[in-house]
Formats: C-alpha cells, sequence, structure tokens
C-alpha cells in the first residue's frame, strides 16, 4: 500500500511512500470512467533527495506536455490545407446497411506533408502514455481521427512513398523544393533555447552564437532556417569554429560544435521530415586537460590564509565562512556561495546543506546533476560556530528562508554576483603572496580540491567522496549503487579536519561568536 509522504512536504501531490522507499505517482485523465495512475520508484530512502527527484519527474511531465502541444500546433499547421475526398461506404446501421459520405486523405496532396504528419504521429504515440493535460489529451485523440484518415488509405501512403524517394528534397545539399511551413533561425534557436531551459548567461552564449554564424554564412537571424539548413552551410560554419582565434582550444570548439548539433537535432526532431541533422559531419573535439589547473592550498598557505594578524576577516567574516564552505562542504564557487537560509536543514539532529537548484532563485547554476546532494556538515566547521553565526544573522537583518547567507554574493536584481569571489575574496588571498604552484593556478575552487585531498589522504572510500563532493562517479557501482545513508556518508565527512589549523580556528572561533 502506498501512503501518503509528509504532510509538509513541498510535493506532498505526488511524492508517496511504499515501505521506506519514495514513489513518484501522478493520477492521468480517466479512461472509460476508470482511474489510472503513472507510479515510478524515485529508489531513493532519503526525503529530500525524494523530493528533489519528484521535482524534476515533474519538469519532465511538464516538458512531455509542452512538447506534445507544440506537435499538435504543428500538425494542425500543416493539415490546414490538406485536401480530402468523399466516396461511398456501406455502414452496417443496427442490422441496416446503408450508403454514407466518408472523408479520406486526397492523393494530391504534397508528398513531404503526408510524411511530416506520420512523423509527427508517430512521436505522439511515444509521448501519449505520459501525458497528463486532459487537454492535450483531448487534442491528440482529436489528430488520431484525422491519422485514421491517412493510415487507412493505404494507396496514399505508398505512393507518397514513391514520390518522396523520387523527390530530392530530403537529401539533397540545396534544399530543393519548399518545406510546408517556414520558420526563422531566430525561431527555432529561442524555441531550442527554452527547451534545454538554460541559465540567462549560458542562453546569452547561445544566442551570440547564431546571431555570429548566421551573419559569417551571408544570413541574418531571421532568415528563413531552410537557407542555414544544408551541407555548404554547416561546413562554412564547420569551417568558421575551426579557424575563429576567440575559440583556440579544442573544448571551446568542442562546445560550438555542440551548440551546432543540438540546434539541427532539435529542428529535426520537432519537425520530422522538414529539416536534415547532419550527423556525420560533425567533427570531434577531445577535451584536452587543462593547461593551468586548479591547485591546492599548501599547509603553510592555508596557515598563511587564517593567520591572525590579517584584518580580513574580522571586517568581511562572509568571507571567513564561504572560504569554508569550499574546505568543508567541497562545493564549486557558485553552489558555495549561493546558498539560502532554507539550504541549512536539521536532519534528525544532523545539520546539513541542501546543495540544490531553485527555479524561483536566478543565482543557482549547479554544474552537474551530482552536484544536488544533501551533506552532513562536518564537526570541526560546526565547533567553529558556523549554525550559530547563520542564525545570528539571519535573526539580526530580519531575513528570510529564502535569502541568501552570503548577501554580497547576489546583486540588486537578484542574480548571482561573480564579483563577489573574483573582486572580494581572491584579491585578499593573492596579496598574501602564497607559494606559487608549478603548471597551475591558486584560486577559490582551490578550496575544493583541499577537501577532495583532505578524504584521500584518510582514506575514505571513493564512492563517498563521490556524495560528498557531488560528483557522478566512473562505474556503474559508484553512479547506482552507492547511494549511502546520512549517517555512514557523515562519519566519512567529520575526515574533514583540518588539525594543523586549530589554533588559527580558535582564535577566529571568538571573533566570529560576536559577528
Amino acid at each position: 500500500m502506498f501512503k501518503k509522504c509528509k504532510a509538509n512536504c513541498q510535493a506532498n501531490d505526488n511524492l508517496y511512500l511504499r515501505g521506506d522507499v519514495f514513489y513518484y505517482m501522478v493520477e492521468l485523465p480517466r479512461q472509460n470512467g476508470k482511474r489510472r495512475y503513472f507510479i515510478k520508484s524515485l529508489h531513493t530512502k532519503n526525503y529530500y533527495e525524494a523530493l528533489e527527484k519528484a521535482k524534476q519527474m515533474k519538469d519532465n511531465s511538464y516538458s512531455k506536455n509542452f512538447e506534445a502541444k507544440t506537435l499538435i500546433l504543428a500538425a494542425e499547421s500543416i493539415s490546414k490545407n490538406m485536401v480530402f475526398d468523399e466516396y461511398d461506404k456501406e455502414i452496417d446501421c443496427g442490422g441496416q446497411m446503408m450508403m454514407c459520405k466518408v472523408k479520406r486523405i486526397s492523393i494530391q496532396n504534397d508528398p513531404i506533408k503526408i510524411k511530416a504528419l506520420l512523423g509527427i504521429y508517430s512521436r505522439l504515440q511515444k509521448l501519449k502514455l505520459s501525458i497528463t493535460d486532459p487537454d492535450t489529451i483531448d487534442q491528440i485523440q482529436h489528430l488520431e481521427e484525422m491519422m485514421g484518415q491517412i493510415l487507412t488509405n493505404q494507396e496514399v501512403i505508398m505512393q507518397n512513398q514513391q514520390k518522396i524517394l523520387q523527390m530530392d528534397y530530403i537529401n539533397s545539399g540545396s534544399g530543393s523544393g519548399t518545406p510546408p511551413e517556414k520558420h526563422t533561425i531566430r525561431e527555432l534557436r529561442d524555441a531550442w533555447i527554452q527547451h534545454e531551459n538554460n541559465g540567462d548567461a549560458e542562453k546569452r552564449k547561445k544566442e551570440s552564437f547564431f546571431k555570429h554564424m548566421a551573419k559569417k554564412i551571408g544570413l541574418t537571424i531571421d532568415s528563413d532556417y531552410a537557407e542555414f539548413n544544408n551541407e555548404a552551410k554547416i561546413d562554412a560554419i564547420i569551417n568558421e569554429i575551426k579557424t575563429n582565434p576567440k575559440w583556440a582550444t579544442d573544448a571551446t570548439k568542442g562546445k560550438k560544435v555542440g551548440y551546432l548539433k543540438a540546434l539541427y537535432n532539435y529542428a529535426d526532431r520537432e519537425y520530422p521530415g522538414l529539416y536534415k541533422n547532419f550527423n556525420n559531419r560533425y567533427p570531434v573535439y577531445k577535451k584536452g586537460e587543462s593547461q593551468n589547473p586548479h591547485m591546492p592550498y599548501t599547509e603553510k598557505d592555508l596557515k598563511e590564509i587564517f593567520n591572525p594578524k590579517h584584518k580580513h576577516f574580522k571586517d568581511n567574516p562572509d568571507d571567513f565562512w564561504a572560504i569554508l564552505m569550499g574546505m568543508f562542504a567541497g562545493a564549486r564557487t557558485n553552489a558555495a556561495v549561493t546558498i539560502q537560509y532554507k539550504d541549512i536543514i536539521d536532519v534528525d539532529g544532523c545539520y546539513c546543506i541542501y546543495f540544490h537548484k531553485d527555479k524561483d532563485n536566478k543565482t543557482k547554476q549547479l554544474k552537474t546533476g551530482a552536484t544536488i546532494r544533501v551533506l552532513p556538515l562536518p564537526t570541526q566547521l560546526l565547533d567553529l560556530g558556523f549554525i550559530d553565526w547563520a542564525q545570528r544573522k539571519k535573526s539580526r537583518l530580519k531575513a528570510e528562508d529564502s535569502d541568501p547567507v552570503f548577501t554580497q554574493a547576489v546583486n540588486s536584481k537578484g542574480n548571482y554576483n561573480n564579483k563577489y569571489v573574483s573582486e572580494g575574496i581572491l584579491p585578499f588571498i593573492r596579496s598574501l603572496n602564497l607559494s606559487k604552484p608549478y603548471k597551475g593556478k591558486l584560486d577559490f575552487h582551490s578550496f575544493r580540491n583541499n577537501a577532495s585531498l583532505q578524504l584521500q589522504d584518510f582514506l575514505v572510500p571513493q564512492s563517498y567522496i563521490n556524495n560528498i563532493m557531488g560528483w557522478k562517479g566512473q562505474t556503474i557501482m559508484e553512479q547506482h549503487y552507492s547511494k549511502h545513508t546520512l549517517a555512514k556518508i557523515k562519519e566519512q565527512a567529520d575526515k574533514l579536519r583540518y588539525d594543523f589549523l586549530q589554533p588559527e580556528f580558535d582564535y577566529w572561533k571568538k571573533v566570529m561568536s560576536k559577528k
């Protein structure tokens, strides 16, 4: 039996428990008066992990509903000028045979339109089982009636297939023939970016890239996408990526090729038969090793950073705790400094940081899905007074749960302020004249390296390091079968200790208790 999740669960409409395992459940529209449910195990006993997975499932459901509506609109657009024939058909009406006028698709229609409709219909059939919106289901059923008129007319299907094989439209580089509908490069680019659900920074990069590319090949961003969609144009774009001095590294070139490939595949997927995806033409760029990798701080460096003779942390207590987020949580820069008060949680007496994405918070742009995690805070960090400091600050500022703990990390528009670290914390560190590593650099990310090395030095198993650091893992076992309990992760996280810094920490603990 299923039982409803906690009453205060933010996803209480579709997060359920069976035994000790969380499940995602949503009621689907009824069929023949019978209730139907979509149920999927979330494979976790952890409430917060289940909550995040349930949100992702819900987002995925919305995405499929949106995709189905887009396909339906495309089908309606294509079918507007379709030609239908009427013919007489004998129908059994209660034992009496009667002749009735019946519609069927005409053989006069453009074969490309027929192919496009069949492609849309095929995709909708795959989506249909996971669609939860009743209006969308009604529209699919209406489309199925029309498709029935096509699918039952085998003469149309066979003759159109022969025409398509004879036509040069799909396989030609020049795009001979006219697509049933037109889209601009801008329209498809923006629809793709919306589908990808990118952050503002990534969105601007993609917009700028395609605007630049359209100009380089003699088009504008508002040109017909069909002009953009041929071998000659894609070869010109790839050549620009290869030769542009701004994109010197293979990693950068690979990212630009990735943009190109994703847009072409999106257009092909959304409008089957209208556009080509050029899967065999993209060059492959291997992601090489960084020429200037992040290096960890030495013990001597860390003792200098926390040396009581420096007054920086007295004037900037946020910087002190932000650095410790890197050292004790192994957090990347963005994740470390964008935590909100609501992310500091108490799970059965264990204080944790909940690193996750937040749709209502533009500052949070976590790098990977593995970055989303509930991390028990190491004991040495708790002993320094982090929880008490955060609670005092929240009370003093009369802050809301959704407000950032590190206020300077968010600008006046509510966006991530990347200058907080680059123009606040790092200038202080660079002023200390620390050791210069060989073939590497020291920055905020270096504190994450210190956390990783500390765990390795204490022989913490790799699967626990993955859980603590927010890494996906290399093997199937690490990726899918190493979901440890919070209590076990806490035991390993407590090995994140910097005992050589204890004299400095004792001093700063007294200072921070007054902040």
